[in-house]
């Protein structure tokens, strides 16, 4: 049995546990939490996973991963914990870039930016909640999940937008970076 904290709209614990997948009705200021992982590979971009179909909730589902924040977790915590466990992978405190808090109803959604050096072949996936893995560019990633046609709210494809650029001018900094080093040798030898 899962459980999970309540909290108020400022994400304070209520001490009030409720049980997950039971039917629960919350008041108008009660949320339980969730997390959104959006790994990027500076090389492949961002990981998306195909959910499993036997799961309840988006079951075949192309998505990021994501899961629930159980009861005396913090958010980080719960987001390292759900990425151990259905990518196999460990995430050091260097490679959590960012963290966005948005609302879905009485679900609040903490979205992380995650950069990793992980190859696929490197992953573990959690068959029961994990079918298959691979790399799309933001792009893609945007044209996949923040269409016009997408059912995410505004600001979640707000800050869908933002991890996309931010990764983005990362990349170009690092190419310039690259690039000048590269000149400097070439004027040297």
């Amino acid at each position: 049995m899962e459980m999970l904290d309540v909290y108020t709209h400022d994400g304070e614990r209520t001490g009030k546990l409720v049980e997950r997948g039971r039917r629960y009705r919350l008041g108008d200021d009660e949320y339980t939490m969730v997390i959104h992982a959006f790994i990027y590979h500076r090389d492949h971009g961002f990981l998306i996973q195909k959910r499993s179909v036997t799961k309840r909730v988006l079951p075949g589902a192309w998505c990021m991963t994501m899961g629930v924040v159980q009861a005396g977790e913090d958010s980080e915590t719960g987001m390292r914990r759900e990425v151990r466990e259905e990518l196999g992978l460990e995430i050091a405190d260097g490679q959590i870039r960012n963290c966005v808090r948005t609302f879905n109803g009485h679900k609040i959604v903490d979205i992380y930016l995650v950069y990793t050096e992980a190859e696929i072949e490197d992953m573990v996936l959690q068959e029961e909640e994990v079918e298959q893995v691979c790399w799309v560019s933001g792009r893609e990633l945007l044209s996949r999940f923040g269409g016009k046609n997408t059912r995410l709210h505004e600001e979640y494809v707000s800050c869908m937008q933002r991890y996309v650029h931010v990764t983005h001018k990362a990349e170009k900094r690092r190419r310039r970076r690259q690039n000048a080093k590269l000149a400097k040798q070439g004027s040297q030898g």
